[in-house]
């Protein structure tokens, strides 16, 4: 660096300038020493100053600035990263209980092929319903209620029985026509009093589902059916569908 400066045109112009005045020659000369040796040491300080740059430099380390973007980059793949396992699990999580579901229908299915099975009869009535240990069907046509009870006797079965609640919605549910006859009329016992009794000679001493408009003294040849509604009617005659009930 300090040869090209020695060699600079204007610089040499000066030297001999100053060589080509007289008596202070010397003085002048020593005044362009002054500059070159002044040149040098700025240029060493520059080199000196480029040197230590280049030492930064030469580890790799980026500015704080230009490290920014990285850390945003950093953050949105992160985030993305969370999101993604996040999908999953929720998929995961959702086609595990539709596998579960299907499942569980397919064991219904099942389960009520098999009920429907077990109460079949030999005429392969499709009426024929499970619940619990016992077989239910359901008329489509209507008599009164001696006939109804002598129809389910042929199917080895009698007029349905209901005992408690669960079963008294059960039958609720099954009645899809409209008034059906159910096993419960009034008997003369042995006093020649009249008495509500079931058609399993058991007495109405339990649950009961009786219309409140309906008058509970018992009179002869009174017969219960069951409306839409779930609640207990009586009648002394007429025709209407009915229930039957055998145990399996």
């Amino acid at each position: 660096m300090s040869s090209n400066i020695y060699e600079d045109p204007n610089v040499t112009a000066s030297a001999r300038y100053s060589k080509g005045v007289g008596k202070d020659r010397r003085d002048r000369l020593e005044r362009v020493v002054d500059i070159y040796e002044s040149t040098d040491a700025f240029i060493d300080h520059r080199v000196d100053a480029s040197a230590r740059d280049g030492g930064a430099h030469s580890q790799n380390h980026f500015p704080p600035v230009q490290r920014y973007p990285f850390r945003a980059a950093t953050l949105c793949l992160a985030l993305l990263c969370f999101l993604l396992l996040l999908g999953m699990t929720f998929l995961s999580h959702f086609y595990s209980t539709l596998v579960l579901k299907n499942n569980q229908l397919i064991k219904d299915v099942e389960l009520k092929s098999q009920a429907d099975s077990e109460c079949e009869t030999d005429d392969n009535n499709s009426r024929w319903m499970k619940f619990k240990c016992h077989c239910y069907y359901t008329s489509t046509e209507m008599k009164t209620w001696a006939e109804s009870r002598e129809d389910c006797k042929e199917k080895g079965a009698d007029l349905v029985v209901i005992n408690n609640k669960m079963e008294q919605k059960y039958i609720h549910d099954l009645n899809k026509h409209g008034d059906s006859w159910i096993g419960l009329e009034v008997v003369t016992d042995g006093d020649w009093k009249q008495n509500w009794q079931w058609v399993d000679r058991s007495s109405l001493t339990g649950f009961t589902a009786w219309n409140k408009e309906v008058n509970l003294i018992p009179v002869k040849e009174t017969k219960v059916y069951i409306d839409l509604q779930g609640k207990w009617n009586n009648a002394s005659s007429g025709a209407k569908y009915w229930i039957c009930e055998r145990q399996i």
